[in-house]
């Protein structure tokens, strides 16, 4: 196993700065466009965003409706089923 001359661990440091400069300006970029920076930053739009949809009145009523569809759904088929016991009941 060679070790590395000077010259090379200084080139390679160098290398290393350079990718840990365009790391960290890139993490304060997203740091940025994530918390707003001062201003609403994507985190805070979603949360309103989502805090908005759980509170919309046409939601809940649309919840609503698709419950009383499904029992209305359930109700049907119990129905279906109990003519069909009726007719065999007759017929056997």
């Amino acid at each position: 196993m060679a070790l590395m001359t000077a010259q090379e661990r200084d080139d390679k440091l160098i290398e290393l700065h350079g990718m840990v400069s365009v790391l960290v300006s890139r993490d304060r970029d997203h740091h940025s466009t994530l918390y707003g920076n001062g201003q609403p930053g994507l985190v805070s739009c979603v949360a309103q965003l989502v805090t908005t949809q759980q509170q919309c009145p046409a939601r809940a009523r649309a919840d609503r409706d698709d419950r009383m569809f499904y029992i209305a759904a359930i109700s049907v088929v119990i129905s279906v089923a109990a003519v069909a016991l009726g007719i065999a009941g007759v017929i056997g």
